[in-house]
């Protein structure tokens, strides 16, 4: 397996990871301190925009989704 989902998390938010409309260039991965511009010059133009994670030193899971 690669990726783990806490069992805090529903059926439905981990279901959206896995919904096609989705999954096409919504994530960016980037500087912490360059996240922080970016969300400050992208509200200039829509509220939707969020950081959603954060990457950390590899473990058992490449992908591992938490509250």
């Amino acid at each position: 397996e690669k990726a783990c989902f806490s069992d805090e998390i529903p059926l439905y938010l981990s279901d959206i990871m896995f919904d096609p409309q989705t999954s096409g260039g919504l994530l960016i991965a980037l500087p912490e301190r360059d996240a922080r511009i970016l969300l400050e010059r992208l509200s200039e133009f829509t509220p939707c925009a969020r950081q959603i994670g954060y990457v950390k030193e590899p473990g058992k899971w490449d992908i591992e989704v938490c509250l």
